[in-house]
């Protein structure tokens, strides 16, 4: 589900809800195990992420969702509106970029991240030791205005999208 409007930062202006909503579409057709989930989107304004879950568990009440972020994310949640409500509704798994600490359980209930996926009760966090590219939203945008970006950054399927939404940039070639 790509966020509609958060309540928590300003979107860059480059790429609206709506047009973030296709590339998540055309990212997963061919991927029959996703669905992309239009529901935020369709707010109109500013959506929390509690109020997203909250949704998501009336609508799905048989799925207890697997939130997937990163830790810096993760160590910000306690100032998220809300919170810790959050914790009734899903589980986590966070990820930290190379050389980026993990953040502590924050009072979710830890469990490994085989048992994650499966778990029918909310309220868990499973730290994911993962190699992941130092690559933040953040730093893809400030590479975008500064008028290139790295092809290995962009999914091919949305990267010319993504490059005209920037306006006058040019992606880089591979080395």
């Amino acid at each position: 589900m790509p966020a509609g409007l958060p309540v928590h930062r300003r979107l860059s202006g480059h790429a609206g809800p709506a047009q973030r909503l296709a590339w998540m579409r055309r990212l997963f057709a061919a991927e029959p195990r996703v669905t992309v989930i239009d529901w935020e989107v369709r707010q109109g304004g500013p959506v929390s992420s509690l109020q997203t879950l909250q949704w998501m568990h009336d609508a799905f009440p048989q799925v207890v969702p697997l939130w997937l972020m990163g830790a810096d994310a993760f160590a910000g949640l306690p100032s998220w509106q809300g919170y810790p409500a959050h914790r009734r509704y899903c589980n986590v798994a966070v990820f930290a970029r190379a050389g980026e600490p993990m953040p502590g359980t924050m009072g979710w209930h830890e469990c490994d991240a085989a048992a994650a996926a499966g778990l029918q009760q909310p309220g868990h966090v499973t730290h994911v030791n993962a190699e992941l590219p130092d690559i933040s939203a953040t730093r893809l945008r400030e590479e975008l205005a500064g008028g290139q970006v790295p092809p290995d950054w962009l999914p091919e399927a949305i990267a010319d999208e993504v490059v005209a939404a920037y306006g006058h940039y040019e992606r880089r070639e591979q080395v």
